[in-house]
């Protein structure tokens, strides 16, 4: 187990230091770059996170706004309409967080999910990534599955040193671009795709980060409801909490924890909300005016 953990942090350490954090030529270039590219623009990679902190600092304050319910992150969406009438719409996002007890996959639920062709919109962190690569690209090359971002060590982010559930925020400028980045540079070296929507651990954030996400062109994710509390509750508990939902609302619930009875809750509530008429968007199907982040 030691072992396979340390090759995961040497890939990721690869990717981090390696794989360029140019934001504006990952932009534009949405294929992996080659070899050549990325050695020469590691340089910029460390001057942009300078360049941006020192751009930023008067800004960077003590923030007083934290949590996960801030204006700017998005927490519902407005449905789409045809012939006048509002459809039965939900987005359902599944978060894997890695880490040592944080890396498992729930096969049973992606395969279910697969099953009744229900489309999920995936927040994996780097190290989930790491642990599951080829499981990874399979996700990634389904068109029910969308991957977005859900950071590097999976920390709230904050200017300041703040923690929540016991996990410790960011606490500086450069420690939360890092987050957003390092993983974004994993998905988009691996997919070719850039991430769009970041949902931070823990999903708290602070009125800073929320800013530095929007300058990255970012859409910072929350949720309408949690599903499955961290993947702590029981089958009848997810099942209820899901049958609850409102059309354009966005479900958080958990893919990494095979041992808890998220799948099972899942499992019995989701066939009955397609019976109920919605149906299950992407969130990089919904157009970005969409969005409820107030």
């Amino acid at each position: 187990m030691k072992k396979s953990y340390m090759h995961h942090f040497i890939w990721l350490a690869w990717i981090a230091f390696v794989v360029p954090m140019n934001f504006d030529s990952l932009q534009n270039t949405p294929t992996a770059q080659s070899l050549s590219y990325i050695m020469i623009n590691r340089t910029y990679t460390h001057a942009y996170i300078e360049a941006y902190t020192r751009a930023h600092a008067k800004e960077a304050n003590p923030s007083s706004q934290w949590g996960e319910n801030l204006k700017g992150i998005i927490k519902k969406f407005k449905p789409s309409r045809i012939n006048g009438i509002e459809q039965k719409e939900l987005a359902l996002t599944l978060d894997a967080c890695g880490g040592k007890n944080g890396s498992k996959i729930d096969r049973v639920l992606i395969e279910f999910l697969i099953q009744y062709n229900i489309k999920a919109t995936l927040f994996v962190n780097a190290r989930w990534i790491a642990a599951n690569r080829e499981y990874f690209l399979d996700l990634a090359s389904n068109p029910l599955f969308e991957i977005q971002n859900h950071g590097f060590l999976h920390r709230p982010l904050s200017i300041t040193p703040r923690e929540i559930y016991h996990i410790k925020s960011t606490q500086s400028l450069s420690e939360i671009l890092q987050e957003i980045q390092i993983n974004a540079n994993v998905i988009s070296h691996l997919t070719g795709k850039i991430p769009r929507f970041f949902r931070s651990g823990t999903a708290y954030y602070d009125e800073i980060s929320l800013q530095i996400l929007r300058d990255l062109g970012y859409r910072a994710a929350g949720f309408s409801f949690s599903a499955d509390y961290g993947a702590t509750l029981g089958a009848d508990r997810v099942a209820a909490n899901l049958l609850r939902a409102k059309s354009g609302d966005i479900i958080l619930a958990h893919m990494n924890q095979p041992q808890s009875q998220s799948a099972q809750g899942m499992i019995k509530a989701l066939p009955k909300l397609l019976e109920q008429g919605f149906r299950f968007k992407l969130l990089g199907e919904i157009e970005q005016g969409d969005f409820i982040d107030d």
